[in-house]
């Protein structure tokens, strides 16, 4: 699920885009740290799984599946894994065994299969909250998505309004989002948000969302935007 639109290439254009890097000779960075996290059916296929030279180096963590805290990734690297060796020492020269060592256990006893499938079912219900109450709240002409997995929705507002500076509005309130141009290395999607769903719903969240919605109005109202 890709970050920040919540979106999943299809499986073609996986195998065109694997195609184009090797024909060009550059290696290609999958960050899939959001890839054991689809509502329903199977695990999407990895850009790596279309991979003929090795030239996919795979990233992940467990850091968005299971605890922010414990900082544990990992990397298939591919015909890299030497370079990628060497880098690793330079940076940072080991990791700690004993969070490894903890996860290897709970992956080996089945602990993290279990977890995905609680998690995920928990991530669908919030994710659809936040997409229903951002559809009540906020002005209308407001586009969202509806992803089919992970834990975050890309928000499009009506008209010229800059997240930048309602970003700052909404801090000063107590609650916060991702504004889109933090996106962008060319200053666009100055209309557009990120919201983390990755909480569990409650009445205070949505009281949030209630709120933001209220900020988006009155700016609208400022800039003579219809909606």
């Amino acid at each position: 699920m890709g970050n920040p639109l919540g979106s999943i290439m299809p499986d073609e254009r996986k195998q065109k885009l694997v195609e184009m890097m090797e024909h060009a000779g550059i290696p290609l960075i999958e960050d899939d740290i959001y890839g054991d996290l689809p509502f329903a059916g199977p695990r999407p296929l990895p850009l790596k799984a279309f991979e003929r030279d090795g030239g996919v180096l795979l990233c992940s963590s467990f850091s968005k599946t299971l605890a922010p805290g414990l900082r544990v990734g990992w990397i298939a690297p591919g015909k890299h894994l030497g370079k990628i060796e060497v880098l690793k020492f330079i940076n940072t020269l080991t990791t700690p065994e004993v969070p490894q060592l903890a996860l290897a256990v709970y992956l080996r006893e089945g602990g993290y299969d279990h977890h995905l499938r609680k998690i995920k079912r928990a991530f669908a219900d919030q994710v659809r909250r936040m997409v229903d109450a951002v559809t009540v709240h906020f002005p209308e002409g407001t586009r969202v998505t509806r992803p089919l997995g992970g834990f975050v929705i890309w928000v499009e507002l009506p008209g010229e309004i800059d997240t930048m500076q309602l970003y700052d509005a909404s801090i000063a309130a107590g609650f916060s989002f991702a504004p889109g141009r933090i996106f962008s290395a060319s200053d666009r999607y100055r209309n557009c948000l990120r919201l983390s769903c990755g909480h569990p719903w409650s009445p205070q969240r949505e009281q949030a969302i209630v709120k933001l919605g209220q900020l988006i109005k009155a700016f609208t109202q400022e800039q003579g935007v219809e909606g």
